[in-house]
């Protein structure tokens, strides 16, 4: 777009920052294109697979005509990408993808930048061509009137007069048209990029909906999730409770086993020095009596009838 010299500097900075960086943009993708053995516009089209990719907008792109679609952007890479890999057998880094979507973020954010200075311009250029017209048609007037008052004939001045009128009309009218018509397309131009912005808005909207949804619903099976690992882990606890009872019991059994154990290997001994002062005690009485019989016997104690069933 070729800027009025009256623009204002701030635009003129805008809208020749945003041209270059495009332009910068055309030249790198060219060169990767090349580096990756120069796939034709053709080949890289058929390759092509998750979005369609024409030798038309290759072209546009390429040579800085317009900037692309986020979707036309990454196919091309991705397949030039896998072309150039089976040409020279070498993958590529995984983070090219990444660093053409960075750049192009960065020149369609100046894109956006220059939509308001691109109109004024625009404007400008129209009301630039407006005051041209003007200018050719008051400066076609006064050659008419010049040449009347040159012409000493009256007959002779008019017919001058309205051939030098016919052709100055007829020169500014094409003038004025070819202005308007440039216009015009300049102004074609803007409404096609802005249709392309405002369809690329609503694109990206879409999907920042459906990561909203995927992010919501990932929450969702998240939070069922921890639930699920919370129950788990309230059952562990009782689980591990009933074990270290059992655990307790256990020590308590082995310990006891331990005791009646020792009993029954004392039983013995104590029955006997009880069974010795049995004796003694049934002899005083005899004696005392005067009795010779045997009516009370020692109880026979069998100590393991003392364990616990």
């Amino acid at each position: 777009m070729t800027v009025p010299a009256d623009a204002a500097p701030e635009d003129s900075a805008a809208i020749v920052a945003a041209a270059a960086a495009r332009a910068a943009f055309a030249r790198d993708l060219t060169a990767f294109r090349i580096r990756s053995g120069e796939p034709s516009y053709q080949q890289i089209s058929k390759a092509a697979t998750r979005h369609r990719v024409t030798p038309s907008g290759i072209s546009d792109m390429l040579s800085g005509k317009r900037l692309p679609t986020y979707e036309f952007l990454i196919e091309f890479v991705r397949t030039v990408e896998q072309l150039g890999t089976d040409i020279t057998g070498t993958p590529r880094s995984d983070t090219l993808v990444k660093r053409w979507y960075d750049r192009w973020v960065s020149v369609r954010d100046l894109e956006e930048e220059v939509r308001a200075p691109r109109k004024r311009v625009i404007d400008a250029l129209i009301q630039q061509a407006r005051n041209d017209a003007a200018e050719i048609l008051a400066a076609a007037r006064r050659e008419v009137e010049a040449a009347l008052a040159a012409a000493g004939n009256r007959h002779v001045r008019h017919a001058r007069a309205n051939q030098l009128q016919e052709e100055q009309l007829r020169q500014a009218q094409e003038a004025t048209e070819e202005l308007l018509s440039t216009a015009r397309q300049t102004a074609d131009t803007i409404i096609r990029e802005a249709q392309h912005h405002k369809d690329e808005a609503e694109r990206m909207v879409r999907v920042l909906e459906q990561r909203a949804i995927y992010v919501s619903d990932e929450a969702e099976r998240l939070e069922a999730e921890a639930t699920r690992l919370a129950a788990v882990k309230e059952e562990n606890l009782a689980e591990a409770a009933r074990l270290a009872e059992l655990e307790k019991d256990e020590k308590a059994r082995i310990e006891a086993d331990y005791y009646y154990t020792l009993a029954e290997q004392e039983m013995p001994e104590a029955a006997r020095l009880a069974k010795q002062e049995w004796d003694k005690v049934i002899e005083a009485n005899r004696r005392k009596t005067g009795s010779t019989g045997n009516s009370t016997s020692w109880p026979n104690v069998n100590a393991s009838r003392l364990r616990p069933r």
